[in-house]
């Protein structure tokens, strides 16, 4: 993940998380975790994520269905 707002956001939910887990309250935890990963998915990716790769043909033809 790239250096900006939502990951220094996320590493700090992640922090008071760790914090809450410690001293038992679980809801708090679940509270930060879930911020978390809102502001991780936050933040737009910096490449395409998706790429489409050409496959080779090697003169494949589709099979004939009957007639």
């Amino acid at each position: 993940m790239a250096d900006g707002p939502g990951k220094f956001t996320a590493k700090r939910e992640i922090a008071q998380a760790q914090d809450a887990m410690v001293s038992g309250k679980m809801r708090g935890c679940a509270m930060h975790l879930s911020r978390a990963m809102r502001a991780e998915m936050a933040q737009a990716p910096a490449e395409p994520t998706q790429q489409t790769w050409s496959q080779p043909n090697w003169g494949w033809k589709p099979m004939e269905g009957p007639r």
